[in-house]
């Protein structure tokens, strides 16, 4: 069973630094909805390899697999979705790709504990990327000492907000 980090106010989240986030907006007096399955949860098209049409047998099209995403935080208030990261995998990096390709209309943002590389050949950052896909980005860890170079500002920033 996966280990379980309780907010303030009872959220289970997945991971310590959602938690101290979701804290951050609790102690903040901030509304939010925790993994919002109305607001939150987003449908994403990814490809089929080798793909077959069924209807007329043509191989080689266009074939998508429909698949759905729930993204961590909703803020109501600026109808904003925020996903918490702080490892950015390459397979994450595919999901939030497709994710926002297929929801222009949503305004997902992205919050990273530090702007780590990507990969390590240090060509790109977790922010680069963000700004490549037009995904509005953040780094900062509300646990750190805000403004270090390390880990940003801290929490959600109020521009945000």
């Amino acid at each position: 069973m996966a280990r379980a980090f309780l907010s303030i106010n009872g959220d289970r989240c997945d991971s310590d630094y959602e938690r101290a986030i979701v804290d951050d907006l609790i102690e903040r007096g901030i509304r939010y909805k925790y993994e919002d399955v109305e607001h939150a949860r987003l449908y994403y098209a990814t490809p089929v390899m080798n793909g077959l049409c069924e209807a007329c047998g043509t191989s080689g099209v266009q074939v998508v697999q429909k698949r759905y995403r729930t993204l961590d935080l909703y803020l109501p208030d600026q109808d904003i979705i925020v996903e918490v990261k702080g490892k950015f995998s390459g397979t994450y990096r595919t999901y939030m790709r497709h994710i926002k390709r297929c929801n222009p209309d949503k305004d997902i943002r992205m919050i990273f504990m530090a702007d780590n590389w990507q990969t390590k050949a240090k060509i790109r950052r977790y922010s680069d990327f963000c700004r490549t896909h037009g995904i509005p980005v953040a780094v900062g860890d509300p646990r750190q000492k805000p403004g270090t170079k390390a880990y940003g500002e801290g929490g959600i920033p109020d521009a945000w907000l």
